[in-house]
């Protein structure tokens, strides 16, 4: 990660802000064990007419809300902007 963070020039510190959100809280909210996905998965190969999208939390279905309804970007653009610090 270092190696990185140290490459990215000018974006080092939006890169370091976004690695500390993934590995702090929104780790906590987004992630998930494997079995959770597995068992979604497991379901969805199951089905008899599965859907084309098929988010595997209520975080990641939240978010497909979001950026599958915003148009021009700039919802996502707003909610990435938390995971930097940044509003």
């Amino acid at each position: 990660r270092r190696t990185i963070q140290a490459a990215s020039g000018p974006y080092a510190p939006t890169f370091a802000a976004y690695v500390d959100w993934v590995t702090g809280p929104g780790l906590e909210a987004a992630g998930q064990k494997a079995q959770e996905v597995a068992d979604v998965v497991v379901r969805t190969l199951e089905a008899e007419r599965p859907p084309f999208r098929v988010p595997t939390s209520r975080w990641v279905a939240d978010y497909l809300d979001r950026k599958l309804a915003d148009r021009d970007g700039a919802t996502v653009q707003t909610l990435a902007r938390t995971w930097i610090g940044r509003s």
